[in-house]
């Protein structure tokens, strides 16, 4: 739920026959009450919550980052200044978090090129070299972790399902 804006910005941007939502102006005041609301939901350490309240979650903050630096991007103009601002601050927090914790239950390739692409995303944002390197550090461990036969770590093993999903994040 914390991150339903961003297919709701896709739907307010897409130009197809027969969208209504298309520019549309109250659409656009939905997802920016929504983003404002994902905003007041961040913890002061920088994080977002998980499954509960207070379970604050690496994976999850790294989600928020995506989700929220995909939404700005889709908005483009529409976004305003000040709503920008606080994004990009918001970012930084995550990222902050993010880079004092880590997933550490299990290696998951889908997880680790969400997180991948979400330092990439905050790197283009907020013009942070440091998270487009953490990007590529996060990248040559999914490459380390590859099999001999190709497919990527999930728990230990191989998953199509996921696998896919990992590679249109590495993509």
């Amino acid at each position: 739920l914390q991150i339903a804006h961003y297919p709701l910005a896709l739907l307010w941007a897409q130009r197809a026959p027969g969208n209504p939502y298309y520019r549309n102006s109250r659409l656009l005041e939905w997802i920016l009450g929504s983003v404002r609301w994902t905003l007041k939901r961040q913890h002061r350490n920088g994080a977002f919550e998980s499954v509960a309240p207070f379970a604050r979650d690496h994976g999850v903050t790294l989600a928020m980052v995506y989700g929220l630096t995909e939404t700005a991007g889709t908005l483009g103009p529409a976004l305003p200044p000040e709503l920008r601002d606080t994004i990009a601050d918001a970012v930084h927090r995550a990222c902050g978090f993010a880079l004092r914790s880590d997933e550490d239950y299990a290696f998951i390739t889908n997880h680790q090129a969400l997180f991948a692409l979400a330092y990439w995303n905050a790197a283009e944002f907020t013009g942070e070299a440091r998270y487009r390197h953490q990007a590529a550090r996060v990248v040559d461990r999914i490459l380390e972790r590859q099999s001999a036969d190709g497919w990527y770590q999930e728990y230990g093993g191989p998953d199509p399902g996921y696998e896919s999903l990992a590679i249109s994040y590495l993509a």
